[in-house]
């Protein structure tokens, strides 16, 4: 997965992922990266009010805990390598 674009109110974000690992050598972004991106687009589908929300919590053992919400939750554990 190379480098993708993210526009949100009018401004480019740029985010560079390495494919095996993400940034920084955290196993499991990809999956996380790939539900964002589909919420993200369903959110842009829907006809109507719609609510996106993402949450990162530090655990132990160097590790995340992140949580995408948009009418049910989703929850990845990110370890750093």
């Amino acid at each position: 997965m190379g480098p993708s674009a993210l526009r949100a109110y009018g401004k480019e974000v740029i985010v560079n992922v390495n494919e095996s690992n993400g940034p920084a050598g955290w196993q499991g972004l990809d999956r996380a990266e790939a539900k964002l991106m589909e919420l993200f687009r369903g959110m842009v589908d829907h006809h109507g009010f719609s609510e996106l929300r993402v949450e990162a919590r530090i655990m132990k053992d160097a590790r995340k805990e992140v949580i995408l919400s948009f009418g049910k939750q989703y929850r990845f554990v990110l370890t750093k390598q």
